[in-house]
């Protein structure tokens, strides 16, 4: 009998004891295996030698590895038919038939790893003026710079999962870096996440690493989107930017928008942290972390959906039991020190208004300074149709943050340092426009801020500090993929 062609594919639909019977012959069968995988409509052909493969062709899922170890399996379990003889041959292809029911119900069990690959460019150009001095820079925006993810999951068996994330961020130029003196930032990559999981569809989740604390963005939750550019922490866009004029206490530490912004309370940061996160209850989802600098946080977040309103929010309390990371800035020991922060946004659908809210506070302190040390924050949006590419978002923001600090300083140059207390006052106008292009996942955004600071001195001699108002325009595009 001639040998088959084996580039050849036979009608779709022929069983593989059928295939078996047609072209059984002692040096050489071909056979036709019709993969098990789940949505799969197409078909393998193999010599049964593993020397002499004659067709293979691989479904566009094998770069997940599933085809390999099942055709493995096959050519493996059927070896022994190409010296079978033609008696032989119903016998062998049931046992194929066999097989190929027993690797099918296995399978899909064995789920492999999955990696996904996401991230976002974003740049924007900073117009800034302090009274003084005017310039541009071409910037990074600290609220959310440019980076690359890789991450991974897999199901396992009985609702367990387990996975991990490496995220690269690829800072140049971070606005809260950049000052008056400083026109160009780093340009290097960092690891922003480096961290694995293990998790239960009904127990929680605990991840291990490099990674967001429980608290971190819980000032944040914007439903308007702008947040990726205008958020609560408005010390992003100046906060190494000298107050002008400026009241010098001593050699190298000059007053800065972030020292008297405040808005550095109850935001939690990317740190080497071990956290749990609860399944999503109700609605309702509690976190806890613990880990670098001796930061302990505790967070519940809340989404809701509704026929005319969509609702997001969250609280935080964070304990910081050394002073490497606390936002307490004073200059006895700042360990001990506690924030309470949160943020609720709401829109009404019908009107595509978005009312977003948001605030922090000590509520420990280390020192005995009078005053507290708090901040809050407005925004009113609103998302129009004016182009079928996507929503037209406009807003409008408010900000005021009060920071009351005892510091030792040598106020008078006499050698002899001594404690005053400053008192400041911050206050943050601004408005801005988004377009958004939803199919291309781009956007365009032109935003204004005016920064305002009232600044006291309190101590030997009571001074009050004249400050400049700060203007800042920022202009940019953010791509996400």
């Amino acid at each position: 009998m001639a040998q088959p062609d084996a580039t050849r594919r036979p009608a779709t639909g022929l069983s593989s004891a059928g295939l078996c019977q047609k072209f059984a012959a002692p040096e050489l069968v071909v056979f036709w295996i019709r993969t098990f995988l789940p949505g799969a409509g197409r078909q393998t052909c193999f010599n049964p030698n593993p020397k002499q493969i004659t067709k293979l062709e691989f479904p566009a899922y094998a770069w997940k590895g599933y085809v390999t170890a099942g055709t493995l399996v096959c050519l493996g379990s059927v070896s022994s038919i190409s010296t079978a003889n033609a008696g032989d041959t119903a016998s062998c292809c049931v046992d194929l038939e066999s097989r190929i029911v027993e690797l099918s119900q296995v399978t899909p069990r064995s789920q492999r790893l999955e990696i996904e690959i996401s991230g976002q460019l974003h740049r924007s150009v900073l117009f800034w003026s302090d009274g003084v001095e005017r310039n541009a820079y071409v910037v990074e925006p600290a609220s959310g710079g440019s980076y690359f993810t890789f991450s991974g999951d897999a199901e396992l068996p009985s609702k367990w999962e387990a996975g991990f994330m490496l995220e690269i961020e690829i800072p140049s130029n971070s606005s809260d870096e950049l000052s008056q003196s400083i026109s160009k930032g780093a340009m290097s990559t960092a690891v922003g996440a480096s961290n694995f999981f293990i998790g239960h569809e009904e127990l929680g989740r605990i991840t291990v690493g490099m990674q967001t604390e429980a608290h971190d963005h819980i000032t944040e939750l914007d439903l308007s989107a702008t947040d990726s550019f205008a958020s609560p922490a408005v010390a992003d866009w100046n906060g190494n930017f000298l107050l002008r004029p400026n009241r010098r206490f001593t050699p190298g530490d000059p007053l800065i928008w972030s020292f008297v912004g405040a808005d550095d309370i109850g935001d939690g940061d990317e740190a080497s942290v071990v956290r749990f996160d609860t399944p999503e209850e109700r609605k309702l989802q509690a976190s806890l972390s613990w880990g670098m600098g001796g930061v302990s946080a505790a967070a519940l977040r809340f989404n809701d959906d509704w026929e005319n309103f969509a609702v997001t929010g969250g609280a935080a309390f964070a304990y910081y039991a050394e002073d490497t990371r606390s936002p307490c800035r004073d200059s006895d020991d700042l360990s001990g020190c506690g924030t309470l922060a949160g943020s609720l946004s709401l829109k009404h659908k019908p009107t595509s208004i978005i009312a977003s809210l948001a605030s922090g506070l000590n509520v420990t302190r280390p020192t005995d300074v009078s005053g507290d040390n708090y901040w809050y924050y407005a925004k009113i949006a609103k998302a129009w149709s004016l182009s079928p590419l996507g929503a037209t978002t406009t807003y409008a923001e408010y900000f005021h943050g009060k920071r009351n600090v005892e510091i030792e300083v040598d106020q008078f140059r006499t050698g002899v340092p001594h404690d005053v207390e400053i008192n400041a006052r911050t206050n943050v106008y601004g408005i801005g426009i988004m377009q958004t292009l939803e199919e291309f996942e781009i956007d365009f955004y032109l935003a204004l801020r005016h920064y305002e600071a009232d600044v006291s001195v309190t101590g030997a001699n009571s001074t009050a500090i004249s400050v400049d108002d700060f203007d800042a325009l920022m202009t940019g595009s953010r791509i996400t993929f």
